[in-house]
């Protein structure tokens, strides 16, 4: 896989059509991917109660994981688009653009489903607030019709979009710190492919997806299921990144120490068995694509980090000779 390399390549084309070519995407997913990212107008002159939003907007935007690389395209012109207006928007700078109270009402509903989340007392309760409060507003949501309309307002479903990914996550990190023996963990994946391919490209993320092996591994010892797990995220285009990479080190550094005996006999046994033996082999095989991705990734961060400070050299340079 030849790995994706920012600022490089021809200005994105308007045309959805060209925009598919070699994308794993559909033109529905490209539909409502666009639409949830388009700013609605363009953003007022900065004041410091925008920057105060616009911090607050970054922040959140940490937390949310990767996307595809198909998405992330999408999402990273939908920046570039922002960034854009904002610096050739006039006019009224009263009140909060529509894009920073979007980004205000998805930290806000992040925050409150998280305290409810927190609070449920037991595993079933907490599948009972993801499914009336995440899984069936998403499902109302009717993402892969365009022509559906939805009774919720257009701030509160981008709010909810925006803020899935994180939902997710913190669901799937209660269920391996404070409820380890639910089975719950491993039912997200599948609940959220039924809400249809929108949402699941919505809400489905590579950190996502070591959550779902991390829990596959410590209770389950299920390296066959992992190796699918990977082999999936591969053919749908989810980079690998460094917690992929940990879980599989974790994975060969216990082969390492059961099969030469330093666990008992017992587990020297169970990793020597032939399921065992060709579950491994097939993980070995993937490792090398997660390695070559790893470092892409670690390649890619020091040409934009060395892009952005060359950047920032020449502004200062600007305002200096200014």
């Amino acid at each position: 896989k030849v790995p994706d390399i920012p600022f490089e390549g021809p200005v994105p084309s308007n045309d959805p059509n060209v925009r598919l070519r070699g994308s794993t995407m559909t033109p529905k997913e490209l539909a409502i991917f666009e639409t949830l990212f388009r700013s609605r107008q363009k953003q007022p002159a900065e004041s410091k109660k925008h920057k105060e939003a616009r911090s607050r907007t970054t922040n959140l935007a940490k937390k949310v994981p990767n996307f595809p690389a198909p998405l992330r395209a999408l999402a990273d012109e939908a920046k570039v688009s922002h960034s854009t207006a904002s610096a050739e928007a006039e006019g009224d700078s009263s009140g909060i653009s529509s894009s920073l109270q979007t980004s205000e009402a998805a930290e806000k509903l992040l925050g409150e489903r998280k305290a409810r989340m927190d609070k449920a007392p037991t595993d079933g309760a907490l599948w009972q607030i993801m499914t009336e409060e995440v899984f069936n507003p998403i499902k109302g949501l009717n993402l892969d019709d365009p022509s559906a309309s939805s009774s919720m307002q257009p701030y509160d479903v981008e709010a909810l979009t925006r803020s899935l990914p994180s939902i997710l996550l913190h669901f799937m990190s209660l269920m391996q710190n404070v409820l380890p023996g639910s089975s719950y963990g491993l039912a997200l994946l599948p609940t959220l492919k039924k809400l249809g391919p929108s949402a699941f490209a919505l809400g489905a993320t590579t950190d996502l997806y070591n959550e779902h092996m991390h829990i596959l591994y410590r209770q389950y010892s299920d390296l066959d299921s992992i190796a699918a797990t990977l082999a999936e995220m591969d053919k749908e285009v989810y980079e690998f990144n460094t917690g992929t990479q940990s879980l599989l080190w974790s994975i060969f550094q216990r082969e390492r120490a059961a099969t030469s005996g330093r666990m008992g006999p017992g587990m020297q046994a169970l990793w020597s068995t032939d399921r065992k033996t060709r579950a491994l082999e097939k993980l070995r095989r993937l490792d090398r694509t997660v390695q070559e991705q790893v470092r892409a990734a670690a390649v890619r961060k020091a040409r934009e980090k060395e892009f952005r400070e060359e950047a920032d050299g020449e502004d200062e340079s600007a305002v200096e000779t200014y």
